[in-house]
């Protein structure tokens, strides 16, 4: 069935522009390594994006998520059932050998209600494979790791519906679920700058016990807030975002999460500081990121973790320090992790246990 899916959206690119005459092509292509020169970790993704206008009323978006290594194959962990043939069971993980695996991220289409009705109100109709994609944290951290924040997006077939009014927006989501299983449902929203720069969103999900497993427990209930502000003073360009989830579902380890980042930048320097708790531990991870640019397309770049978690062995996680570049639409860095206790990488495509020498690539299209 996952098969036919990936085929079926393949389908839906190639034939997408005979129907479309208004269709954007895009992507992003990375590949990283690092190695230690005894053991050696790689990194490689690719994804395919097309979106195009049916109609005046009508829009399709496609998107296409690639993973494979360059020998065609890589080991990847991921979920899998008890028959090892779909995405289903939160219960069980098991690190498989995928081959060329191409995995569907986005596929929907997408009905302006609004528009074809002549309402006053926005009302747009969404559906497909999707993830309402609500995470301030993650929009203004460097890192880019929904980790962090423990903001909640699952990946899901269903139906969204969008209404906008003013600065106000309301997204009702959910999909059916199987026999015995109630499916899920999102209902939030957010508030699109109130004043310049500040927005922020509110919502309540809840997940069925057989959809899509992901790290998440899909059992639960959730409410979670998000505001992002993002301002200049002067030469000075500040940003700081913030996540919180409080878990309604006793079976849960912690009652609330929280991810925070803020970020400036000034002339040639730039810093983003990111750090995380929960009701275990207040106080969870601390990252830090900072560079300078002494030349146009050249960085030099500092990373580094700390851990306050009473569980973790050492309070001084891991660091990297290196070089990036920009040529055109191509970015890059080369540099060197130092690992002391279970430091995952920020800037590097993976980590090993010895640290190492790492290049990363990656290119948006």
């Amino acid at each position: 069935m996952k098969k036919l899916l990936v085929l079926s959206a393949l389908l839906g690119l190639l034939a997408l522009p005979a129907f479309s005459a208004d269709v954007s092509f895009g992507g992003d292509l990375t590949f990283g390594f690092i190695t230690d020169f005894d053991a050696v970790a790689e990194d490689t993704n690719a994804t395919i994006d097309m979106k195009g206008s049916v109609d005046d009323y009508n829009s399709v978006a496609i998107s296409v998520d690639g993973l494979a290594a360059l020998d065609g194959s890589t080991t990847d962990t991921v979920w899998i059932d008890a028959n090892d043939d779909t995405v289903v069971d939160p219960n069980e993980l098991y690190d498989v050998t995928i081959p060329n695996t191409l995995g569907l991220e986005k596929a929907v289409i997408t009905t302006d209600i609004g528009a074809w009705l002549g309402l006053p109100v926005g009302v747009k109709l969404q559906w497909g494979y999707d993830d309402p994609d609500w995470n301030w944290f993650g929009d203004v951290s460097v890192f880019e790791k929904e980790a962090l924040s423990g903001a909640w997006s699952p990946e899901y077939w269903g139906l969204d519906l969008y209404v906008t009014f003013g600065m106000f927006e309301l997204e009702l989501a959910g999909n059916p679920g199987a026999v015995g299983d109630p499916g899920d449902f999102m209902a939030g929203v957010a508030v699109k700058e109130p004043i310049e720069g500040l927005n922020a969103e509110l919502y309540f999900y809840q997940g069925g016990a057989d959809n899509n497993a992901t790290v998440e427990d899909w059992d639960m209930a959730s409410i979670d807030f998000g505001a992002g502000y993002a301002t200049a003073f002067g030469d000075l360009d500040f940003e700081a975002g913030v996540d919180f989830r409080y878990n309604m579902d006793d079976a849960v380890a912690n009652a609330w999460q929280y991810g925070f980042a803020v970020n400036a930048g000034y002339s040639i320097a730039y810093v983003d500081v990111a750090l995380t708790g929960n009701e275990t531990d207040a106080l969870g991870d601390l990252y830090v990121y900072a560079s300078v640019a002494p030349i146009d397309l050249l960085k030099v770049f500092v990373d580094a973790q700390m851990a306050f978690r009473d569980a973790a062995a050492e309070a001084f996680q891991g660091m990297e320090f290196g070089l990036e570049f920009e040529t055109g639409a191509t970015w890059w860095a080369v540099g060197y992790q130092i690992n002391n206790d279970a430091f995952g990488g920020l800037n590097a495509p993976d980590a090993l246990a010895d640290g190492g020498l790492f290049c990363y690539w990656d290119i948006n299209y």
